[in-house]
Formats: structure tokens, C-alpha cells, sequence
């Protein structure tokens, strides 16, 4: 019972590995511009804990790291939980680099 309910688990670490996380990282790295000029940094170069944009991505990538956490650290947790998602990401990287080496990297 506690292995079906790490793959439960490892199935929702995954979702959440690749939305929230994922959109959370794009978000902190997307430096908007216009054709022809140079990115600037967000909220204009000031102060990053202001801007809303920035915390929101932040957020997401903090809970993302929050819940790998919580599936590491619980001992009552299978640790299918938390190693699933990883190798996951690993054979489906390993998969698209097989297919097209060009296209995934």
C-alpha cells in the first residue's frame, strides 16, 4: 500500500515538476524586448521582491522545491515518491536525445 501511494505521489511530483515548476523558471528567465533592442531586466532593473511577476515564478519554483522536499524528508512516504519523477526526466530526456540528438539539445 505505501509504494502504490508513492506512485501516486511521484505522479503528481512529476505534474508539478513540469507546470508550476517549469512556468515558474520560464518566468524568471524571460527577458522581454523588442526586435532590434537589448532584454532588460525585469521590473526595469529596481527591485525584484517588488515586482509581482517575479514572486509569483518564485512561488511556483518555492513550492516545487517545498513538496520534493516534503516527499524526500517524510519517512512514511515510499521513496518511489520522490525518485519516480527523476528518472522520469532522465529517460525522457535520454529518449528525445536518441530520437534527435539535434532537437533536445
Amino acid at each position: 500500500m505505501r509504494h502504490r501511494i508513492g506512485i501516486v505521489l511521484a505522479i503528481i511530483m512529476t505534474g508539478v515538476l513540469f507546470f508550476p515548476g517549469a512556468w515558474g523558471y520560464l518566468r524568471l528567465l524571460r527577458l522581454p524586448a523588442q526586435a532590434g533592442q537589448l532584454s532588460q531586466l525585469p521590473a526595469g532593473g529596481g527591485s525584484l521582491i517588488s515586482d509581482n511577476n517575479v514572486l509569483i515564478a518564485l512561488a511556483a519554483i518555492a513550492g516545487t522545491g517545498l513538496l520534493a522536499g516534503v516527499l524526500i524528508a517524510v519517512p512514511r512516504i515510499s521513496p518511489l515518491a520522490a525518485g519516480l519523477p527523476g528518472c522520469c526526466c532522465s529517460a525522457g530526456r535520454d529518449c528525445t536525445w536518441s530520437a534527435s540528438g539535434r532537437r533536445s539539445t
